[in-house]
């Protein structure tokens, strides 16, 4: 397990993209939207918390679709799997569980970041054997797009 120390570093030069990019002509534009075009799927049944996450993903150049159910998100990942899925906290329980399960078995690099009801903070949590980051509810603005941006760099070793 990594110190937690370590963590948030490496992931705001995730975000920023300066610390850890070679210094050649071009590569600032190159790389200043590294996730474009990736597909992110928000379950979150609250307007506000939808809104915050659209305002804090707006700059990234990612597909984002919104859904207010779990309900509903098993029927959009039954037509498209999204690179990431970002649900409010609430929603956790067997039904999401489930879902997860099923969602992990068709596409096992699917990131997962889960909008915490409090807090300030960006946090790695383990569940069920597997990794994934939440953010609180105060934070989305500040750590989502790193957190967003950490799970999905993360998984691309895996085959994305």
């Amino acid at each position: 397990m990594e110190s937690p120390e370590t963590r948030p570093a490496r992931i705001d030069s995730l975000l920023t993209g300066s610390e850890t990019e070679p210094d050649e002509p071009g590569t600032l534009f190159s790389n200043s939207q590294p996730l474009a075009g990736r597909h992110v799927l928000v379950v979150a049944p609250r307007r506000e918390v939808r809104n915050t996450v659209r305002e804090s993903l707006r700059h990234m150049g990612l597909m984002v679709d919104y859904v207010t159910s779990l309900e509903e998100a098993a029927q959009f990942c039954r037509a498209s799997m999204p690179h990431a899925i970002v649900y409010e906290g609430n929603l956790r329980g067997e039904r999401l569980e489930r879902l997860r399960g099923e969602w992990v078995e068709a596409v096992p690099n699917l990131a997962f970041v889960q909008i915490a009801d409090q807090g300030k903070a960006f946090e790695l949590l383990h569940d069920g054997g597997r990794q994934f980051a939440s953010v609180g509810r105060d934070a989305i603005v500040q750590q989502l797009p790193a957190a967003l941006s950490f799970e999905l760099s993360r998984l691309v070793g895996d085959g994305s």
